[in-house]
């Protein structure tokens, strides 16, 4: 599917196939992670989300969006981050049925991949909505909201001990989210009070050896009748590409656009307005990553109170959209056009996308277009996520530029009749031509399950028998001459 929307100072390019459906779930809450490596073939993509019935679950794929593994846990509100490589991955959440509490998992690599990962957890202090970061070195730095105040933690990020500092109280405020420079001397907490934008820079080495909180500098933007909403915030780790003391922090603007503010050394640049070109459009729900040596933006759209409709398929959409800037010059890439990242066409009840990328850091130099980038995003009742190298385009439609492990989508050659799936068969509707070589049926924790098919002179369909099933959630691995497909099943 590839398709350009021409306004007039730039162009919104179509979305090329290769969502991945993750989930078929109402989420309220989105996050990333890829692990930091020098070799691709190790880049394992995270993702997390939670439902509206407060637990958030994890999915691990390979660069190619292969699913590898998945675990469950019941807390609400996840952020992910690697800890240095592969071997460890942290993820916050909190506890809403307990007021707020956090909860932090250290997930530790098995390299058997039986389970992928093991995990260990523990409780901290109270608190909601918090958000993790964590550089190339394993230092970390938590924020959280705790009774309309902004708070820190430093966390024990071992697998055998997991466990929180003491927080700090930084200030009044909400909506906070936190991050480090990649030499651990710096920290930078972003949040918002009464609608204005607040960026506070402290000594990191301080705050991680003893706890003192020293504010080196505060940077103040006023709403001035157009409050700031959600910031979001993210630091260079790619220092073979852009300097380490590199960082943007991105916010809604009035509730209809997107505007960033950029700093490098003493150097600061902005707020500058991210959407330009859309005009009295809905922007919202901001995200910012460092991917190379470029700036990368990602937001939910909703185009029905623009000045100019996107008319797509014949209906008003909201998509989620991407745009690229230059880290050094801050200077639009591509002729300040933009990328529609998702390829389906639904109307988004609340689109709320996080993005990441892979980095050098203290790795040997990574080779320019070898690194990995990622968004996960929701539409109406799913979850979606979508990968793709540096060196590819979101719009670009070339087959093999397509994750080789897919959802079955409207235009697949194989479908799910029924799903969920209320009796005691699975039945799949097929073209004729398709050869299908393999079914593999699996539970959320890794445990395979052998199938049977029952007998049909029909060539076009294939049935399974789930009887021996208990009901709940599996995925059904469907392996074809042409290519490898995936779907979550529901047995009731």
């Amino acid at each position: 599917m590839y398709y350009e929307i021409s306004f007039a100072q730039f162009t919104i390019h179509g979305a090329a196939n290769g969502d991945v459906n993750v989930d078929v779930k109402i989420t309220s809450n989105t996050g990333i992670a890829i692990a930091p490596s020098n070799d691709p073939g190790l880049q394992f993509i995270a993702i997390a989300y939670d439902t509206i019935a407060v637990e958030h679950y994890i999915h691990w794929y390979d660069k190619n969006g292969n699913f590898l593994y998945s675990m469950q846990q019941a807390t609400g509100d996840p952020d992910v981050a690697y800890i240095y490589n592969i071997d460890l991955l942290a993820i916050v959440s909190y506890d809403a049925t307990l007021g707020g509490e956090l909860w932090l998992d250290i997930y530790a690599y098995n390299s058997s991949q039986t389970p992928l990962y093991f995990r260990n957890g523990t409780w901290g202090p109270d608190g909601i909505y918090p958000n993790i970061d964590i550089n190339s070195f394993g230092h970390g730095i938590i924020s959280f909201e705790r009774n309309d105040s902004v708070f820190l933690t430093v966390p024990t990020l071992n697998y055998s001990s997991p466990g929180f500092s003491n927080s700090y109280f930084v200030d009044h405020g909400t909506q906070p989210d936190v991050v480090i420079t990649d030499d651990s001397t710096i920290g930078i907490v972003t949040y918002v009070d009464s609608g204005d934008l607040y960026i506070v820079e402290f000594d990191y080495q301080a705050f991680f050896q003893g706890g003192t909180f020293n504010a080196i500098d505060t940077h103040y933007y006023p709403a001035n009748g157009k409050p700031f909403a959600f910031p979001r915030i993210a630091s260079s780790r790619n220092v073979n590409f852009t300097s380490v003391d590199h960082w943007t922090v991105v916010a809604e603007r009035d509730s209809h656009h997107i505007q960033a503010v950029s700093f490098e050394g003493n150097s600061v640049i902005g707020p500058y307005t991210v959407d330009t070109g859309l005009v009295n459009c809905r922007s919202s729900r901001p995200v910012v990553t460092y991917t190379e040596n470029k700036i990368v933006f990602a937001w939910a759209e909703d185009y029905s109170s623009c000045s100019h409709s996107n008319t797509v398929n014949g209906s008003t959409e909201k998509d989620v959209l991407l745009r690229e800037f230059d880290a050094t010059t801050l200077n639009m890439l591509n002729s300040n056009d933009m990328f529609e990242v998702n390829r389906f066409q639904g109307t988004f009840h609340h689109a709320i996308p996080a993005i990441s990328s892979s980095y050098d850091g203290n790795f040997p130099l990574m080779s320019s277009g070898d690194g990995l980038e990622a968004i996960i995003y929701n539409d109406a009742d799913s979850v979606y996520f979508k990968p793709r190298t540096y060196s590819t385009a979101y719009r670009r439609s070339n087959p093999q530029e397509k994750p080789y492990y897919e959802t079955i989508a409207e235009d697949s050659k194989i479908k799910l009749i029924e799903n969920p799936v209320s009796g005691k068969t699975i039945r799949l509707l097929k073209h004729e031509g398709l050869n299908v070589e393999q079914l593999i049926f699996f539970s959320l924790d890794g445990t395979q399950h052998n199938l049977n098919l029952k007998n049909t002179t029909d060539v076009n369909h294939i049935n399974v028998d789930v009887s021996q099933i208990t009901e709940g959630m599996y995925f059904l691995k469907i392996v074809t001459t042409e290519q490898i497909y995936s779907v979550k099943v529901i047995i009731r």
